[in-house]
């Protein structure tokens, strides 16, 4: 136990010397213009080619299987509505 707090102690203490000093960032900075680095139809390529790139990467990697999951299901269609607004 006293090796758990001395460990969760230590990671505190870097936790604060890394991130203790930095001051804040703003992620939105209205009323400034701006001006990309790039065109804009470069910005949008890169753009769709990051969110791309990602779906194949979880589709690749993130192997769930199907049989661990159970929970309730209701079929919609039951309904008088939900079949007549379908």
């Amino acid at each position: 136990m006293q090796n758990a707090f001395r460990i969760c102690l230590i990671t505190l203490a870097a936790l604060l010397g890394a991130f203790g000093g930095v001051p804040p960032a703003y992620a939105h900075g209205f009323g400034q213009r701006y001006d990309l680095p790039v065109p804009l139809w470069l910005f949008i390529m890169g753009a769709g080619a990051a969110v791309g790139v990602s779906f194949v990467a979880v589709g690749l990697f993130v192997r769930v299987s199907r049989e661990g999951y159970s929970y309730p299901r209701y079929n919609l269609l039951r309904l008088r509505a939900i079949r007549f607004l379908a």
